[in-house]
C-alpha cells in the first residue's frame, strides 16, 4: 500500500511541475567554467550560481525546475518512509492508558481470588477487606462474565455470616436458571437482616417459581408464625411436611407454630402420629414437652424434657423450660437445679436468672434472691421491674437505704412507675425521712389520679 501511494505521489509531483517538451540542446550547455561554479576574480561570480544562476545561464530554466522535482520527489519519499515506521504504533498515551487498565484488572481479579481463598481457610475474617474490594469491582461490572464469581462472593459473605453484603451481591445477579435459588437464599439474607417483609417476598416468589420446593414453604411459613400470622403460617409449613414428611425441620416447625398459637392439643395429637421417625431427636421431646407444660400436665412435660435433655445435653431452653415444669408442680428445689444448668450453658441470659430467683424465695434462700436479681439488673439495666424487685429484696433483709438506691435508679428510667414511688416514700419514712417521704408520696398520688398511667 505504501508503494502504490510513493507512487501516486510521483506522478502528483510530475503532473505539478511538468519537464520540458524537449531536452535542453547541448549546445546550451555551459562550458567554462562548469555550471554552478564561478571565479571570486572574474564578474560572472554570483552567490546564487549553485541555482543556475551562473555563467551559461541560458539552460538555467529547466535545469532549475529537474532541481526542485527531484528535491520535492525525496522528500515526499522520506516523508513516505517515516510513515511506514509510525504506522504500526499507537500514540504513546493510548497505549499507556490500556496499560494501566490491565494491570488494574489484574490487581482486581487478584482481589477477589484472595478473598474467595480466605474465606475458606482457618481464619475466614481476613477475607473481608478483599470481599469489600471485590464487592466494589464487580458491581462496575455489566457482563455475564463474573455471573459466577458474583456467586461465589455472595456464598463467601454468608460463610462469615455478613448477610446485608450477601443480600447487596446477590440483588445484582441475574440468572433464570438459578433465580428459585438465588430467591431463598436472598430471602433468607433479609431475614437475617431483619427484613422480614423482603423475605416474605422473595421466598413467595421462590414458590411461584416451584410449588413444589419443600424448603421455600417452610422457610416462609417460620416468618410468617413469627408475625403472629397464625392460620397462613399453618397452610405454608403443612404443605411443607406433606412434600417432604421425612424431613425433621417441617414437621417440629409445624409443632412449634401449633404451640406458638396455642394450640396445644393438636401439637400433642401431630407430634404423637410422628413419634416413631423422630423419638431420637431431642428437639422432638422438646417440642412435645412444651405442648404438654402449655396444657398444664406437668407430668408428662417433665417427662419429655427430660429425654430432650438426656438427647441434647446442651439444649439450654430444654433445661429452662424443664425447671419451669418442675415449679408448675411444685418441686422447686429440681426447678433451682435446672435453671442452675441452663444458667451454666449461657450465663448472660438475664431472664434465667429471674426465674432462679423466684424459686429461691420459694425455698426461703433471700440472700439467694438479692444475688440473682442483682444478675438480672446488671445483665438488662432496662428492666425496670426485677429492679424494684431488687429493691423489695433488700428491704426484707433491712438493707433500706440500698433499696431507696435501687428505686431512685428505677424512677430515672421509668418515671410514672406509681408502685416505685409508693415503695421509697414508705422506707424513706422508715429510716426517718418524713420529707422525702411526703414528696414521694405526693408523686404516687399525683400518678394514682391519671386513669392512663401505671
Amino acid at each position: 500500500m505504501k508503494e502504490d501511494l510513493s507512487l501516486a505521489l510521483r506522478h502528483t509531483v510530475e503532473r505539478t511541475i511538468p519537464r520540458s517538451a524537449s531536452p535542453p540542446s547541448p549546445g546550451l550547455r555551459p562550458t567554462s567554467p562548469r555550471w554552478g561554479e564561478g571565479s571570486k576574480n572574474n564578474n560572472f561570480y554570483s552567490p546564487l550560481a549553485p541555482f543556475g544562476r551562473g555563467v551559461g545561464g541560458e539552460g538555467s530554466t529547466v535545469q532549475l525546475e529537474d532541481y526542485f522535482r527531484w528535491i520535492i520527489l525525496v522528500l515526499l519519499i522520506l516523508w513516505l518512509r517515516s510513515l511506514a515506521v509510525a504506522e504500526p504504533n499507537p500514540p504513546i498515551s493510548l497505549v499507556s492508558q490500556e496499560s494501566n487498565r490491565r494491570g488494574t484488572r489484574a490487581q482486581e481479579e487478584e482481589a477477589c481470588r484472595l478473598g474467595l481463598e480466605l474465606a475458606g481457610s482457618a481464619n475466614p475474617a481476613d477475607a473481608l477487606p478483599y470481599l469489600s474490594s471485590c464487592q466494589q469491582v464487580l458491581a462496575k461490572r455489566t457482563d455475564q462474565a463474573v455471573l459466577a464469581s458474583r456467586w461465589e462472593l455472595a456464598k463467601a459473605f454468608l460463610k462469615l455470616e455478613r448477610f446485608t453484603e450477601a443480600a447487596s451481591v446477590l440483588e445484582t445477579i441475574h440468572d433464570e436458571a438459578q433465580e428459585g435459588a438465588r430467591q431463598k437464599i436472598l430471602g433468607l439474607c433479609y431475614a437475617k437482616s431483619s427484613r422480614v417483609e423482603d423475605a416474605i417476598q422473595c421466598f413467595g416468589r421462590a414458590i411461584a417459581l416451584d410449588s413444589q420446593d419443600a424448603d421455600a414453604r417452610f422457610n416462609l411459613g417460620v416468618l410468617l408464625s413469627g408475625k403472629n400470622e397464625a392460620d397462613q403460617a399453618l397452610i405454608q409449613l403443612g404443605q411443607a411436611v406433606n412434600l417432604n414428611p421425612a424431613e425433621p425441620r417441617y414437621s417440629l416447625g409445624l409443632a412449634e407454630a401449633l404451640i406458638d398459637a396455642k394450640r396445644y392439643a393438636v401439637a400433642v395429637e401431630f407430634l404423637t402420629a410422628v413419634r416413631s421417625k423422630f423419638e431420637t431427636l431431642g428437639q422432638f421431646h422438646y417440642a412435645l414437652g412444651l405442648a404438654y407444660y402449655g396444657q398444664h400436665n406437668a407430668p408428662s412435660a417433665i417427662e419429655e424434657l427430660q429425654k430432650a435433655t438426656a438427647l441434647e445435653p446442651k439444649m439450654e431452653a430444654a433445661f429452662y423450660f424443664l425447671g419451669n415444669t418442675y415449679a408448675l408442680a411444685e418441686q422447686y428445689e429440681k426447678a433451682f437445679g435446672a435453671y442452675r444448668q441452663a444458667i451454666a450453658l449461657n450465663p448472660k441470659h438475664a431472664p434465667y436468672y429471674g426465674r432462679l430467683a423466684l424459686v429461691a424465695e420459694k425455698l426461703g434462700n433471700p440472700e439467694e434472691v438479692v444475688r440473682d436479681l442483682q444478675q438480672v439488673v446488671r445483665l438488662d439495666p432496662e428492666d425496670v421491674i426485677s429492679q424494684v424487685n431488687l429493691a423489695k429484696a433488700l428491704s426484707k433483709m433491712d438493707r433500706l437505704p440500698e433499696a431507696i438506691e435501687q428505686l431512685q435508679a428505677a424512677v430515672k428510667k421509668a418515671p410514672n412507675y406509681k408502685e416505685a414511688y409508693y415503695l421509697l416514700s414508705s422506707y424513706s419514712r422508715q429510716i426517718g425521712n418524713i420529707s422525702a417521704a411526703d414528696a414521694y408520696i405526693a408523686t404516687y398520688r399525683q400518678l394514682a389520679s391519671k386513669p392512663s398511667s401505671k
